[in-house]
């Protein structure tokens, strides 16, 4: 990010210039509805949550970093949609407790592995954690994917990962962040179209 980012700017004066107002989520939302994909984004506070639940998401994602967020996890979870949250740099013991308490407002309820590194190097995937969290939880399991190229997706989906989350770009040498760690429109195709032949498995 400090490598394709302008070094005189804030971390959080990027997020500003980047960040999305409700009229452009109106926007991707009709275009989403348009082509019969789902819409999803993720809420940072309250005001976000609120906005996208009348916008009519149909199911919400909470970032890893928002894991020990008793608060802003427990108003997510009551708003009664299907959750799917990533867990980050969180221990099992910590991912338990929230598992158990949000399955007393809601029980439709996915957990992503993630390794928080942009990007991920294969050493520190660790897919036994999803593995172990799909065990000891009882639980649907995913991946969110923060490694180069689609091997990592792949081996996640064939070891029962329902969900997988991974960045795209239109351009992996564009200016800003997490380019790099994403792939490309061709990329995504070939890995789609290869988890649903892993599913037919």
């Amino acid at each position: 990010q400090t490598k394709s980012s302008d070094s005189k700017e804030s971390f959080f004066d990027m997020l500003k210039k980047l960040e999305f107002n409700i009229d452009q989520f109106n926007v991707l939302k009709d275009y989403c509805d348009d082509k019969g994909i789902i819409f999803l984004s993720t809420p940072d506070d309250e005001k976000s949550l609120d906005s996208l639940h009348e916008l009519g998401v149909p199911a919400f994602k909470t970032s890893s970093g928002d894991l020990t967020n008793s608060l802003m996890i427990e108003k997510v979870a009551k708003k009664g949609l299907p959750l799917i949250m990533s867990t980050g740099m969180s221990s099992m013991a910590q991912v338990k407790e929230v598992v158990d308490n949000v399955r007393r407002w809601n029980d439709s309820l996915v957990i992503l592995h993630c390794t928080t590194s942009y990007p991920a190097q294969l050493a520190d995937v660790n897919m036994n954690a999803m593995i172990s969290m799909k065990k000891e939880l009882d639980i649907l399991v995913g991946y969110s994917d923060h490694t180069q190229g689609i091997i990592v997706p792949l081996v996640a989906a064939s070891q029962g990962a329902c969900v997988i989350e991974k960045h795209i770009t239109f351009d992996k040498k564009a200016k800003g962040p997490d380019h790099k760690a994403s792939i490309d429109y061709e990329e995504l195709k070939t890995m789609v179209s290869a988890i649903r032949e892993f599913e037919k498995l």
